[in-house]
């Protein structure tokens, strides 16, 4: 075998090649003097982390900040100081809430921020000791060197917030719009549905309360996409079929008469009704009534869609004529109070149009291009209270009553208490049920008949609509006293009236006090009134709870003498003295109301009644005169 030679490469200009990769190799002792160097420079890192974990065992690891707040090498105690520390000052000025160019200025009390410093503190001592040892290693020389940080953990009272998200909301939310039908004449539109937004209050509240940690100090209002509960497409058949439905009159056949019925007329009778869209669709929408859901309430979360159909009531105005004295109404089960006892008298089953067939019937007919003619038929009618729901009502007995009395030389004054009290009558109170003077009478209106009576307004008595109101208030206050039931809301009047029980008068008012109580006995409670010239009565009748009323009335204290108020009256002769209206010392009293069963205490009221004084008016005459009178006018 011969031996062989490398010849050395030069490159064109003389220069020797690379050699090749092997020749780069370093030899034994010097690779061997490398390795030894890198192993002492890792076991002195080695060594150095071990001090520094031994070092640290008991404290958050260096470099390590909470927020903006540094605490490492701190103890937990000493970092939850630091951190507390640093939030008491930031909370003391207010943040920025925002929304595209809106901004709300927000202060932590609005919001009750807190900060979380245990939670905060124990995230800040996880870093470097979670993980493998590589991981906790890396995690701390990380810090180390460059710095880590964990934010901090806020959190705010959602009801404290309640009234600034209640604001926001205000701004942020826009309804949906849903897709639409309209018939305007004998033309059927369409409106686009469009999506809306609301507030996500549990993630604006998040970002307002970080805010207070953050040196931007502003958090972005978070709004979240609603989509429309009525979807274009969901709305095309009731399109569609609207389109047919108003495209010309209808024929209603009765026995033997035929009645025609025009396209405008038609046309008003459309409506729409909302049904969940996963439903079956049917070739012809199922006509829609006047008791059916025309809104997305009942369907709320869901996609919803349009049916259309005819409104029966609005078809029975319309032929009015041709249903008159067709058959007989049903009548409802009716409560007879006599003495303290109660009876039902029966409920009947009626007969009469069947309206909710012929708005069906015609819808089919129209739709599909047949005869637009339906027969209008027969039904029978329900009551809206039978004879055996009455029973189960539980209305038997009396449990309590209570008569005032008022003078009748006022007509309209009679004529009000009259009229507000036929309001209460029949008046019917489910089981654990509240009950609202100003919510069953609704607001008195001249429309309703009411007259200007004297009222008192703003402690003096002067002509109000209404006026006559507070008889009624105070005689069904004390019913409802002597019944034992709770009460919830009582207002005493501004000024002692002394014809009405001492400590136990009631003013009420519409959009201002009220009276309340509640029906804490398992069955209904029926309200019946009763009124003469000269007297209201008001019962309640139900189950009786077995409840025995006993009441202390406290004398007058604090009281408080009128002012005399002279008027001067030229008409008058000089030394006259009419009293115009008479005073009223101010005063407090307090009644206590203890309601037993049997020997057990039920519960106990106490209604404290705070009177102000009302002025005397005397009018005083400057008018020369030879004699001296007095007098007096009764309000």
């Amino acid at each position: 075998m011969s031996d062989t030679h490398e010849i050395p490469q030069h490159t064109r200009r003389g220069r020797p090649a690379p050699r090749p990769a092997w020749r780069l190799a370093l030899s034994g002792d010097r690779a061997r003097t490398v390795a030894i160097v890198a192993a002492a420079i890792a076991g002195a890192l080695i060594l150095a982390m071990v001090v520094d974990i031994a070092a640290t065992q008991d404290r958050v690891n260096p470099g390590v900040r909470v927020g903006d707040v540094a605490v490492g090498s701190m103890t937990p105690a000493d970092a939850r100081t630091a951190l507390a520390t640093a939030f008491s000052a930031g909370s003391k000025r207010p943040v920025t809430a925002t929304f595209g160019t809106q901004k709300w200025s927000v202060t932590a009390d609005q919001v009750g921020v807190r900060v979380d410093d245990t939670a905060s503190v124990d995230a800040a001592m996880a870093v470097g000791r979670t993980g493998n040892v590589f991981q906790m290693l890396g995690a701390r020389l990380g810090a180390l060197l460059a710095g880590s940080s964990v934010p901090v953990i806020v959190n705010g009272d959602p009801e404290r917030a309640a009234a600034l998200l209640d604001e926001i909301d205000g701004v942020v939310s826009v309804a949906a719009r849903d897709a639409s039908v309209t018939v305007s004449g004998t033309s059927v539109g369409f409106v686009t549905s469009e999506p809306g937004r609301r507030l996500d209050r549990d993630r604006t509240l998040a970002a307002i309360v970080t805010a207070f940690v953050t040196t931007s100090r502003s958090g972005a209002v978070v709004a979240v996409g609603v989509p429309a509960s009525v979807a274009d497409d969901d709305a095309q058949q009731a399109l569609a079929d609207a389109r047919e439905l108003v495209s010309g009159g209808v024929k209603i056949a009765f026995e033997s008469t035929v009645t025609q019925v025009s396209q405008e007329q038609v046309a008003g009778w459309v409506a729409f009704t909302r049904v969940p869209a996963v439903a079956p669709v049917a070739g012809l929408s199922q006509p829609a009534s006047a008791s059916a859901d025309t809104s997305t309430g009942a369907l709320a979360g869901q996609p919803v869609r349009l049916v259309a159909g005819f409104d029966p009531a609005r078809i029975g105005v319309t032929i009015a004529a041709l249903t008159k004295g067709i058959g007989q109404p049903a009548r409802d089960a009716k409560f007879i109070a006599s003495g303290g006892t109660v009876k039902v008298s029966p409920s009947q089953v009626g007969r009469g149009p069947d309206l909710a067939g012929l708005a069906t019937d015609l819808a089919r007919a129209c739709v599909g291009g047949g005869a637009r003619t339906a027969t209008l038929r027969l039904t029978q009618t329900q009551p809206r209270l039978t004879t055996e729901a009455a029973k189960a009502m539980g209305v038997s007995d009396r449990i309590s009553t209570f008569t005032t009395t008022y003078s009748s030389a006022n007509p309209a004054r009679v004529d009000n208490v009259h009229l507000l009290a036929k309001a209460f009558d029949y008046q019917l109170i489910p089981p654990g049920g509240a009950f609202s003077f100003n919510g069953a009478a609704g607001e008195r209106t001249a429309a309703k008949g009411y007259q200007e009576a004297p009222a008192i307004v703003d402690g003096k008595l002067v002509p109000q609509l209404g006026g006559g109101v507070c008889q009624v208030g105070t005689t069904f206050f004390n019913t409802v006293f002597f019944s034992g039931l709770p009460i919830l809301e009582r207002h005493n009047h501004s000024f002692y009236i002394s014809h009405y029980p001492k400590g136990r008068d009631a003013t009420v008012s519409w959009g201002g006090p009220d009276f309340k109580f509640r029906n804490d006995t398992p069955g209904w409670i029926l309200v019946r009134t009763a009124t003469t010239s000269t007297s209201l009565t008001i019962a309640l009748y139900g189950t009786d709870p077995g409840y025995t009323v006993r009441f202390t009335t406290g004398p007058f204290t604090n009281v408080v003498p009128h002012k005399v108020v002279e008027v001067k009256d030229p008409k008058l002769a000089k030394g006259v003295r009419i009293t115009e209206s008479n005073g009223v010392d101010g005063c407090r009293v307090t009644v206590i109301r203890t309601v037993y069963k049997g020997a057990t205490v039920v519960r106990t009221d106490t209604f404290v009644s705070n009177y102000n004084p009302m002025d005397e008016t005397v009018r005083v005459g400057t008018k020369g005169s030879s004699k001296t009178t007095t007098g007096t006018v009764s309000p």
